[in-house]
């Protein structure tokens, strides 16, 4: 089978920010070339004709909010929408936190579709191709389809302890049916060497975190020590984040909107270099006791009682995943309804 995977963000359309830090898209292309499966992994265009998108079997394409920053390549991508619904199957990937503002976003268009190209969006990519009529009708088409009608089978990344309903109260147009919660964090954690002698533990004096949103700063109101951030830049590398994160007393994962979880690579980076995770307890204490623990509590061991905890949570979070296989058929299915 032939699978495009594309979208309309970097992490989404691509491979060469997969090579720097793991995303959710590569993660399903990974899957899909080790079950044999050829991947097309590209930037949206609207040059792309049906015809060429007839090659594929499945056509895979991320959503982010049209109104975000982060929406550079969203005119490709909805014309790929619009014309790959003729010729192939059509997934949609949403792979970014805080779900309900995408869909404040498809709304705000399309109850002002003039919105799609106004001036202030003239740096995206294609910006001049799609004010053009002919283009224009046919992405904001795609716009008032998403607001109007169910969704096409959805694929969204997710812990063990996300539920369908973070999502689709918020995307009222997503059926628990049509949607896909991937848990695939065994690709990462499972198929790789032991880190155990890779990263040797220090005493630390600071956290991580690549999430600054209110609950994080609200957790830090009750710690000692300060948060940082894993990543020094956008062009920080899988390494570079991993050698923070070991530096680290533990590894903040936010929660978000109504304290609801979104999957972040940042847990199985941390797990993978040993260092503990904190979370929202009442999620994840169900995994064991030392899934349990308040940020405060690992602030007073020692290296070596962070080094025991994380461990443990390795091998408790592991446990409840589904395995590499299971995953790569849990993808299979999904993409390709087997």
């Amino acid at each position: 089978m032939k699978v495009l995977l594309t979208g309309c963000s970097a992490p989404q359309s691509s491979p060469g920010l997969n090579t720097r830090l793991p995303t959710f898209s590569g993660l399903i292309r990974n899957a899909l070339s080790y079950s044999g499966h050829e991947v097309v992994w590209t930037t949206p265009s609207i040059d792309m004709s049906e015809e060429y998108l007839s090659q594929f079997d499945v056509v895979i394409v991320g959503l982010t909010p049209p109104t975000s920053l982060s929406s550079y390549r969203l005119y490709g991508a909805l014309s790929v929408i619009e014309r790959a619904r003729k010729v192939s199957n059509v997934r949609y990937l949403v792979d970014a936190p805080e779900p309900h503002k995408l869909w404040a976003g498809i709304r705000a268009v399309a109850n002002n579709p003039e919105d799609l190209v106004k001036d202030f969006y003239s740096k995206r990519s294609e910006f001049g191709k799609a004010t053009s009529s002919a283009n224009l009708s046919r992405i904001q088409g795609v716009i008032f389809d998403l607001y109007e009608n169910t969704w096409e089978q959805t694929l969204c990344p997710s812990f063990p302890w996300s539920k369908k309903e973070h999502i689709t109260k918020h995307i009222p147009n997503i059926s628990e049916d049509n949607l896909d919660l991937l848990c695939l964090d065994s690709f990462l954690l499972t198929a790789v060497e032991d880190s155990t002698a890779l990263y040797m533990k220090s005493n630390s004096d600071h956290w991580s975190t690549n999430q600054k949103t209110p609950w994080v700063k609200n957790l830090e109101k009750t710690l000692k020590n300060k948060i940082y951030p894993m990543s020094s830049s956008k062009w920080s590398t899988n390494t570079s984040v991993l050698t923070n994160i070991n530096k680290s007393i533990g590894s903040v994962i936010s929660v978000y909107k109504n304290e609801e979880p979104w999957w972040s690579v940042n847990l199985s980076q941390s797990l993978y270099v040993n260092t503990p995770v904190v979370t929202d307890w009442k999620q994840t204490s169900y995994l064991g006791e030392s899934w349990s623990l308040l940020a405060h509590n690992l602030e007073d061991m020692s290296v070596g009682e962070r080094l025991s905890i994380a461990t443990k949570q390795k091998n408790d979070y592991i446990k409840v995943l589904p395995d590499f296989n299971e995953s790569i058929y849990r993808v299979l299915s999904c993409v390709f309804d087997v």
